[in-house]
């Protein structure tokens, strides 16, 4: 059952998977990119299998009209680029959703706002490695921040190949390092 969800899933999950897989004990990649891979494994799962939007398209069609009709002919094409992604919603709400889609296992690791907030400011941090966007942690928190992003991923995937949300707290309870993820909460 759960072979056969996982080839059924194999093709929209690949990039998810792929990401995540590339940096689950990679212990040889830098700490960022291992930490950007995970962070982009999780951006990929969201607009794969829930790709919450802010607006219906017919809005969004509306919206960039809209603000088209106010700008000079030179800037149009500019500006219609960067509107493209108008509907898309932020990192640290993708964290959110997926969070709420196991929420009983999640929190036993994190907070769900605390986290959200710390993943989008290092990932925009090791992204655009400018220093004003630097956040206030430190590398064992980044390392908690993997962990956690690791298990997010792990439940996520579990579940779409038709895991139990029980059993999986289960499987992850026999972690060696359960008790210290959950002691050590973001």
């Amino acid at each position: 059952k759960h072979l056969q969800k996982w080839f059924v899933n194999k093709e929209l999950l690949q990039p998810t998977i792929g990401l995540f897989l590339g940096s689950l004990n990679n212990y040889k990649l830098f700490t960022e990119n291992r930490f950007l891979n995970l962070a982009n494994s999780l951006e990929s799962y969201h607009r794969r299998k829930i790709n919450t939007k802010k607006y219906t398209e017919s809005e969004k069609e509306l919206l960039i009209q809209n603000i088209l009709s106010n700008i000079e002919k030179e800037y149009k094409q500019d500006i219609s680029d960067k509107l493209r992604y108008i509907d898309e919603v932020s990192l640290r709400r993708r964290i959110k959703d997926i969070y709420d889609i196991a929420p009983d296992i999640l929190s036993k690791f994190y907070n769900r706002r605390d986290f959200a907030h710390q993943v989008t400011l290092v990932r925009n941090y090791y992204t655009h490695l400018d220093d004003k966007l630097q956040p206030d942690v430190d590398k064992i928190d980044v390392y908690r921040l993997m962990d956690h992003l690791e298990i997010t991923l792990i439940v996520c995937l579990l579940l779409e190949i038709g895991f139990e949300v029980q059993r999986i707290d289960e499987m992850l309870k026999r972690r060696f390092d359960y008790n210290q993820l959950t002691s050590l909460k973001s």
